[in-house]
C-alpha cells in the first residue's frame, strides 16, 4: 500500500467529503451496489464473489456501466435533461442528456483483524510486534458511478484508510479518484473511447491480474513493489557515509492522472494511455488524488491488450441465450474461457540525492515494465498466471551506475466449492539483478510469497476472508506480514 500519514481527519476534510458527494462527483473500488439498485437485482449478477467480477460485470463495466440492451433491464429510469426531439434541432438547441433520478452512491467498509503467529522484534521501529492488531475499520469508501446516457460515463470515489503498516504504528489517510469517459469517438461506440482523469484501476496492470478483482486481500506483488531504498536507521537517516539525502523512483503500478484511449470488441480489449508519472510520496498530505505526480518535463506511457477465447465476449456477444441482468442461484460465476493479456509501461523517474562531494543532484531514471498473463476458467475453477519483466537504467542516480533488472511472476487460483465458500491460493516471486550491494539494507531483496485462504459469503454483500501469508524467501525483511493470518470482513451497500 502507498502510505500517507494522517494523524487525524480534520473538520476541513469532512467538509470536502460532504461537498464532493453533494456535487455528484465522488477506481480501487470494491463492489458498487448502486448498480444492483439501478437494475433491482442481486450483487451476484455482476460479481462471482465481490469485488471479483463475473463476465456479466465485466460486460457492464466495459460498456460504460450499461448492459448491451440496457433499456430492457433498467428499473430506475433516468431523468431526461431535454426533449429527445432537440437532437433534430442541434446546433440550434442543446443536445439532450440524462442523469440518474436516484443519487448513485455506494458505501463499502473493510474491517481487519491481523494475527501474527510468529511475532518478532521490528528493526524499523525498535519494538516487539503485536500479537494481534485490530485494524477496525481498515477502510471506508464512498463511490459515485453511473452512465450519463449512451455516450458518457463517470466514476468517482473517496476512501479513508487506516493501516498498521505491516506491524508498525497506525497511520491513516484519504485518497480520491475520478474519471470521465466518452464512448462516441467518430461514431465507433465502444470500439474507441476516450477517458480522462484517474486512469488505471483496470488498465495499469495485466488485465487478468488486477488488485481490484483479486480473490485474496493482499494485492499482487508485481503491481505493488517499488525500487529498494538505501540503508537507513530507525529514524530514516541514511547510513551510507557522505550521503545526506536520497529520494528514489516511486513508481509502482497504480492509478495515475492522464488520458487513455481504449476499445472493446467481442474478443479484444485494448488500451493505451499517457500519465504524469513521478508519483508523489508526501507524508504531509492528509488527502490527495491517488497517483498524483510531480510536474516534470517527462510523461509516462502504457498500453495493454486482452484477447479472449470462448465464453461470452467482452462486449456481451454470445450472451443471446443468457439474461445478463438476472441473478441465478448458482453457476453465475461460470464462463468457460481462456483470456490472454499483455501489458507494457515506459517511464522516467526523477532521482534526488545530496552528497558531500556533489551537493544536491537530480538524475533521470528511465525504466520499463513488460508482462503477459493468462486466465483459464472452467466450470468452478479459475486458474491464472503471469510474469512481469522490468529494467531501471539509473535507479540510484549519481550514487551508482548500476542498471537493475527485475523479474516477477505469479500463479493463483480459486475454486467454488459452493457459491458462498471459495478456497484460494497464490504464489508469487520477485527477483532483482544488479542491485548495488554497498547501498542496500540487506544483500538480497528477492522474495517469494505463498498466500492461501478461504472466502465465505454470509450474504451476497457481506464476506469474510481468512487468509494466511507466508514468505518462503526474504521473511527477514518483510517481517510485518510473514506468518500472519488476516481476518477480513467486507460489506457493501
Amino acid at each position: 500500500m502507498k502510505i500517507i500519514k494522517l494523524c487525524t481527519i480534520s473538520g476541513g476534510l469532512i467538509a470536502i467529503v460532504v461537498f464532493w458527494f453533494t456535487m455528484g462527483f465522488s477506481e480501487k473500488a470494491s463492489a458498487m451496489p448502486v448498480f444492483a439498485r439501478k437494475v433491482q437485482t442481486s450483487c451476484i449478477t455482476c460479481h462471482s464473489s465481490f469485488p471479483t467480477l463475473n463476465i456479466n460485470g465485466d460486460v457492464y463495466r466495459l460498456n460504460g456501466y450499461r448492459f448491451p440492451d440496457n433499456e430492457i433491464y433498467l428499473k430506475q429510469e433516468p431523468l431526461s435533461l431535454g426533449n429527445e426531439s432537440y437532437k433534430r434541432l442541434w446546433p440550434e438547441a442543446m443536445w439532450p442528456g440524462e442523469i440518474p433520478q436516484h443519487f448513485p452512491i455506494s458505501i463499502i467498509t473493510v474491517h481487519v483483524l491481523e494475527w501474527s503467529t510468529d511475532p518478532r522484534f521490528n528493526n524499523k521501529t525498535g519494538k516487539d510486534e503485536a500479537d494481534f492488531s485490530f485494524v477496525v475499520p481498515h477502510e471506508i469508501e464512498m463511490n459515485y458511478s453511473t452512465d450519463l446516457g449512451d455516450e458518457f460515463a463517470v466514476y468517482s470515489d473517496i476512501r479513508y484508510i487506516s493501516d498498521d503498516n505491516s506491524g508498525e504504528d497506525f497511520t491513516s489517510w484519504a485518497m480520491l479518484k475520478t474519471w470521465f469517459m466518452y464512448k462516441g469517438l467518430f461514431g465507433l461506440d465502444n470500439k474507441l473511447r476516450l477517458t480522462a482523469g484517474s486512469l488505471g484501476m483496470h488498465t495499469l496492470c495485466l488485465y487478468t491480474a488486477k488488485d481490484e478483482g483479486a480473490m485474496a486481500f493482499e494485492g499482487y506483488q508485481h503491481n505493488n513493489w517499488e525500487m529498494p531504498d538505501l540503508k537507513r536507521d530507525m529514524d530514516g537517516n541514511i547510513l551510507q557515509q557522505g550521503i545526506s539525502e536520497f529520494k528514489g523512483n516511486t513508481f509502482s503500478l497504480q492509478p495515475q492522472p492522464g488520458f487513455e484511449l481504449s476499445g472493446v470488441t467481442k474478443n479484444i480489449f485494448y488500451y493505451a494511455g499517457i500519465v504524469n508519472g513521478n508519483i508523489i510520496k508526501d507524508s504531509s498530505n492528509q488527502i490527495y488524488f491517488e497517483g498524483t505526480g510531480k510536474n516534470t518535463g517527462t510523461k509516462d506511457y502504457y498500453g495493454g491488450l486482452a484477447i479472449k477465447f470462448g465464453g461470452i465476449g467482452f462486449d456481451g456477444s454470445g450472451s443471446e441465450d443468457t439474461d445478463l441482468a438476472a441473478s441465478k442461484p448458482s453457476d453465475y460465476w461460470r464462463d468457460d474461457s481462456l483470456t490472454l493479456s499483455l501489458f507494457g509501461y515506459s517511464g522516467t523517474g526523477r532521482i534526488e540525492s545530496t552528497t558531500e562531494n556533489t551537493g544536491h543532484v537530480y538524475t533521470n531514471d528511465r525504466f520499463w515494465r513488460f508482462g503477459g498473463s493468462f486466465l483459464q476458467r472452467y466450470h468452478n475453477l479459475s486458474l491464472g498466471g503471469g510474469f512481469m519483466l522490468g529494467k531501471n537504467e539509473t535507479p540510484y542516480g549519481n550514487l551508482s551506475d548500476a542498471e537493475v533488472d527485475s523479474t516477477a511472476w505469479y500463479i493463483d487460483g480459486h475454486y467454488f466449492v459452493y457459491s458462498w465458500l471459495i478456497p484460494f491460493a497464490k504464489y508469487e516471486v520477485l527477483e532483482f539483478d544488479g542491485l548495488p550491494s554497498e547501498l542496500m539494507i540487506v544483500d538480497s531483496r528477492d522474495r517469494s510469497i505463498l498466500t492461501s485462504g478461504v472466502k465465505m459469503h454470509f450474504r451476497p454483500n457481506i464476506t469474510l476472508r481468512i487468509e494466511y501469508v507466508y514468505y518462503t524467501e526474504d521473511d527477514g525483511f518483510e517481517y510485518g506480514k510473514d506468518k500472519d493470518i488476516f481476518f477480513v470482513l467486507h460489506t457493501a451497500f
